[in-house]
């Protein structure tokens, strides 16, 4: 029961949470997939909009995440996420990043899906599958997007990063 699996009738505990994560959710993928489609735009202030829609929706989102027993540990994998999102929204030079932000949500999306329809051993499978394709964008996004900071050291970055890996 390390996951906090449900019950094995998988009825969750509280499906009207769990029916606004998942309305909130869509509302986010649809809000990055027009931000991807004005990056472009000229006007800073419709962006501008864009963009405080944006961190709006992810704050929403990780709130209730957080309070959803039941998703425990996705909500750290989800918080990975959106701290990438943040530092992409505040550099708009970044914004064209958005896709990768995106594709990361939709297979967070998926993997909150298969929690209450597999068992526990395979949906161990799909979260570990999972967190080898965040892992490696935070490796890509630490290493080739942000900037390095005096505290950076790309070793021990490595260190940690093949750390949760094994796990």
């Amino acid at each position: 029961m390390k996951y906090g699996f449900p019950p094995s009738n998988n009825i969750l505990e509280n499906q009207q949470t769990y029916s606004n994560f998942i309305n909130l959710f869509n509302e986010l993928n649809e809000k990055i997939l027009k931000s991807i489609e004005k990056i472009t735009s000229k006007n800073e202030n419709l962006l501008n909009k864009l963009i405080i829609e944006l961190k709006e929706s992810f704050e929403s989102l990780s709130n209730i995440l957080r309070e959803m027993k039941l998703y425990k540990d996705e909500y750290y994998d989800f918080f990975s996420i959106k701290r990438m999102a943040f530092y992409i929204l505040d550099n708009k030079e970044l914004l064209n990043q958005l896709p990768s932000i995106k594709t990361l949500m939709n297979l967070f999306y998926n993997l909150i899906q298969m929690k209450t329809k597999l068992d526990e051993e395979n949906y161990l499978n799909e979260h570990k599958e999972f967190n080898m394709k965040l892992v490696s964008y935070e490796q890509y996004f630490y290493t080739k997007i942000c900037k390095q900071s005096e505290n950076y050291d790309e070793d021990t970055l490595s260190k940690i990063t093949n750390t949760f890996i094994k796990l």
